[in-house]
């Protein structure tokens, strides 16, 4: 028996197979679109052809109306992993087609000396392409064209007008409300509303920003905090969860916020000219994550991510380009533009812009003789936050490497004496994603307090009060770094890294290595 692939062709086209079964026909194979938008003159589609096998000369091609151009490889992220383990690479790709030429069908071909295949299946792969396969989605981009999935291997374009608009809402309100689901509901509903407060935010400017719903303190809040002193004619919005402490500081402080999941915050949202973004996929964090099978096509405002954390890892399985759709990526230091501008995470160069965090200012040391840890969170244990929903406990925590780690160091007898000789406390801070395992852990000593970065504690007052702080790789390593402070990297083999993207941050463990510039986060927007 042969342990080699095999490839032919039949009058099905061509093919791999393995011990005499067929591995992949290409023909057969859906590229996926990550993502599209329809900015500064162009239609701009991002996405990937995840065949395992290559098939000669044959050539990705994108034909749209009469325009068509060969789609050439960009080595930006779309592995297939099993087990940990990649096994192959697919090939992206991003087309830019002038609007004057959108029309007629939207297809994707394998070509080769001549011959054109079939067009081939198209996926949309989530909020930011725009379009789905359900029932009457549509995409229209005004004064240009209307997409339309309508059917599995090509989009039909037709061109704009205000009556095709109306006509197809029409249609696909009456798809959403015959399904009769509470979600299906809401959806058609807040699409409605969506066009009768349409022609109100048309000419109003409009930036978002948030962090964790529940919780500020981040690049969100110090960036709003300084926008909204701008008297520059564009509206600032927060938005936070009501009732949290956070919203009660924001009412005291005659500043206003747009309340987390109701249909005016969501509203200002869709009608966005740029959001700010401190998480990845921005339609959950401002409340649209049920939504946003419904809603893709409303998705068209400028996002600028301005993080929370450092990018010194391996991250172009969850930041490159056609996961994200982000116009701007805000960085602390050079490193971070170097890692973000190679080929693996898709992005221009001028997308990339060194400006600093606006937290750090912020920052300022008043150490009080204490010890701040805090690890990170591991993958493997939990899933990150989304919007105000609170991470899911695991119910076998306390089984973990992870729970034995950290609680046999906050309960050793050794440091419990040095506490007290030195006249020291330790606070034990544990990440959002771990914070529904707090109740597992107890320390025996009075000097040990353990709370959740979810409850009402401050991250600004515990990092400038510490002074020394712990961490396996937790990126709050950099914000502490700031303020010149020392770090001990704490890395129990028991309790190893979730991945193994994961490098070391070791080496970028004083201030003078990041970019602070006064007022760092007022960029300009209007640019983007």
């Amino acid at each position: 028996m042969s342990f080699v692939p095999v490839q032919g062709t039949d009058e099905l086209g061509p093919y791999t197979t393995f011990a005499g079964q067929t591995l992949e026909r290409p023909f057969e194979i859906r590229v996926s679109i990550d993502s599209m938008d329809a900015h500064d003159g162009f239609l701009t589609i991002r996405g990937r052809f995840p065949a395992t096998f290559t098939y000669g000369s044959r050539d990705l091609t994108l034909h749209v109306g009469e325009h068509s151009e060969a789609l050439t490889d960009q080595g930006r992220y779309a592995d297939t992993i099993l087990h940990g383990q990649k096994l192959a690479r697919a090939r992206t790709f991003t087309a830019r087609v002038p609007l004057h030429m959108v029309c007629g069908r939207l297809e994707f071909r394998l070509e080769t000396k001549g011959e054109v295949s079939p067009p081939l299946p198209i996926h949309f792969n989530g909020p930011i392409s725009k379009l789905s396969h359900k029932s009457h989605a549509y995409w229209a981009i005004p004064g240009t064209a209307i997409l339309t999935s309508s059917a599995e291997n090509s989009v039909q374009i037709t061109p704009y007008s205000k009556l095709r608009h109306a006509r197809a809402e029409g249609r696909r309100q009456l798809a959403l409300r015959m399904l009769n689901t509470p979600e299906h509901r809401a959806i058609a509903r807040l699409r409605l509303k969506y066009f009768l407060t349409r022609p109100s935010f048309r000419k109003r400017r409009i930036w978002m920003y948030a962090d964790r719903i529940v919780k500020g303190g981040d690049n969100g809040e110090y960036a709003f905090r300084y926008a909204v002193t701008q008297r520059d004619g564009i509206e600032k919005h927060y938005v936070l969860q009501p009732g949290t402490t956070l919203a009660t500081h924001f009412r005291d402080s005659s500043l206003p916020f747009l309340a987390f999941g109701t249909d005016k915050q969501r509203l200002h949202y869709l009608n966005a000219e740029v959001v700010f973004a401190t998480r990845l996929g921005p339609a959950a964090t401002f409340g649209l994550q049920q939504h946003s099978q419904g809603i893709r096509d409303l998705l068209n405002s400028r996002t600028v991510y301005m993080n929370h954390g450092l990018v010194v890892d391996k991250l172009d399985f969850a930041l490159n380009v056609g996961y994200t759709g982000f116009d701007r990526i805000c960085v602390v230091s050079e490193g971070e533009r170097s890692n973000l501008t190679a080929p693996n995470y898709g992005y221009a160069t001028q997308q990339v812009v060194s400006t600093g965090f606006a937290r750090y200012d912020g920052l300022h040391s008043s150490p009080n003789r204490t010890i701040l840890l805090a690890p990170t969170w591991r993958a493997n244990l939990h899933r990150p936050q989304r919007g105000n929903a609170t991470a899911e406990e695991h119910r076998a925590f306390r089984q973990t490497p992870y729970f034995h780690t950290f609680n046999s160091l906050i309960n050793n007898p050794r440091l419990h004496q040095m506490l007290h000789d030195y006249d020291f406390r330790l606070v034990f801070l544990l990440h959002p994603n771990v914070g529904s395992q707090l109740s597992d852990f107890s320390s025996t000593s009075d000097r040990v307090e353990i709370h959740a970065a979810t409850d009402d504690v401050s991250y600004e007052q515990l990092l400038t009060q510490a002074n020394i702080m712990v961490t396996d790789y937790s990126g709050v390593q950099f914000d502490f770094a700031h303020m010149g402070k020392p770090l001990v990297y704490f890395h129990p083999p028991r309790s190893p890294h979730a991945t193994a993207r994961i490098h070391s941050a070791t080496t970028v463990t004083h201030s003078d290595q990041l970019r602070r510039p006064k007022m760092s986060y007022s960029i300009n927007c209007r640019r983007i």
